[in-house]
């Protein structure tokens, strides 16, 4: 009897213990666009200035899924990840836009992906996009679907180790009850032992890059120490 109070003891202490959450949050999808393309684009790399300008609908906005799908993207997402699919095989190519143009104004894009396989494409969307374009290269009346997924986040309270790829957003989360802060060499979300994060507060870290193989970063938080494992892949 008493080895089983001291089980059930043992049971209930550990329940009241807090156990930390991940570091390593699971991005929950923020926007999801479906529709289709009627008319191709085969043009890609080779002609540019004729791929923008249809991309970019100075046709109108009443060509919406005749030679592109134009959308604004959700800021939420924007140092997140996408994934560009289709339910046929098809070439579809995005392009992600900093200044979508207009009429009388070329647009600027902030990243392209324009590869030539038929499993749609996937990466990070650039840092300062505001607009996306979707058109096959091949194909006609292709169906898609979009998912643009929120910014890697990394919980205070947790593993503060985390991976991301060159170029991801990192949002810290301060879901502690202390003031707190977050400090690397390049970054830090204030000056002092307790800076710039009261409980609940967030902060934003876009400068993780690595040009080839693998770059670490250390940092700092109330909390304890962590590390930034960035990746080309």
């Amino acid at each position: 009897m008493r080895t089983i109070r001291l089980l059930l003891a043992a049971a209930l202490l550990a329940a009241m213990i807090a156990v930390p959450a991940s570091a390593d949050v699971e991005p929950a999808v923020a926007q999801a666009i479906s529709g289709s393309v009627l008319v191709p684009n085969p043009t890609k790399a080779a002609q540019p200035v004729t791929r923008h300008t249809r991309s970019a609908m100075f046709v109108g906005p009443e060509a919406q899924g005749v030679v592109s799908w134009f959308f604004e993207v959700d800021p939420a997402t924007v140092g997140g990840t996408f994934e560009l699919t289709s339910s046929v095989d098809a070439d579809l190519d995005i392009i992600f836009y900093s200044d979508p143009g207009g009429l009388n104004a070329t647009p600027t894009a902030s990243g392209e992906f324009v590869g030539t396989g038929v499993d749609g494409e996937a990466g990070i969307i650039p840092l300062g996009s505001t607009h996306a374009t979707i058109y096959p290269a091949s194909g006609a009346n292709v169906p898609f679907d979009y998912a643009g997924f929120e910014a890697q986040q990394v919980l205070l309270s947790g593993d503060l180790d985390v991976e991301i790829r060159s170029g991801q957003r990192l949002v810290f989360v301060n879901d502690t009850d202390q003031y707190g802060f977050v400090r690397g060499e390049k970054f830090s979300s204030g000056d002092g032992p307790a800076s710039g994060m009261p409980a609940g507060a967030t902060f934003t870290y876009d400068g993780a890059t690595a040009l080839f193989g693998t770059v670490t970063i250390p940092y700092e938080t109330h909390m304890g120490s962590g590390t930034i494992t960035v990746t080309t892949g």
